[in-house]
């Protein structure tokens, strides 16, 4: 099986492509960072042959409150 990765920033994606690398099974992980200059759209050719494609998204609410703290830690 081929699995594709979306990956994006702050929402457990890296965590992610390294268990299913460590533990894969046999299977191929292709992972994209998604940034504003590398999104699926231009990855699309990349996971066409992919069996699944996955993402993890946030609650963009407990994101901000995360981002609020660590800037807060440096006060």
């Amino acid at each position: 099986m081929k699995v594709g990765v979306v990956h994006i920033p702050k929402t457990f994606g890296m965590s992610l492509r390294r268990a299913l690398e460590r533990q894969n099974h046999g299977h191929e992980v292709v992972f994209c960072k998604n940034s504003l200059h590398e999104s699926y759209k231009v990855n699309e050719s990349r996971f066409a042959a992919c069996d699944v494609v996955v993402s993890v998204v946030r609650n963009p609410y407990s994101r901000h409150i995360s981002q609020c703290e660590e800037e807060l830690a440096y006060f």
